[in-house]
């Protein structure tokens, strides 16, 4: 998932030192969102339901935040 597209959005899933660029990161923050086939992803919300659906809470979402910025490392 590192440094891996984000099949036709345009993102990557994740950018090592970039959570603001890592789309993953992105779409957990309910930052962008696009329905993979014939809508590109776009900055948005996302519907609340799906948003919902995740289930991360703010300590879990600031970890994979620190976790993308201290490098994405495999460890």
């Amino acid at each position: 998932m590192v440094n891996v597209a984000a099949e036709e959005s345009g993102y990557t899933l994740v950018v090592p030192g970039e959570s603001d660029q890592s789309f993953m990161y992105l779409v957990l923050e309910n930052e962008i969102f696009g329905d993979g086939e014939d809508q590109p992803a776009t900055l948005g919300k996302m519907p609340l339901r799906l948003s919902e659906s995740y289930g991360l809470s703010s300590s879990e979402r600031s970890a994979m935040r620190s976790w993308i910025a201290d490098g994405a490392l495999d460890n």
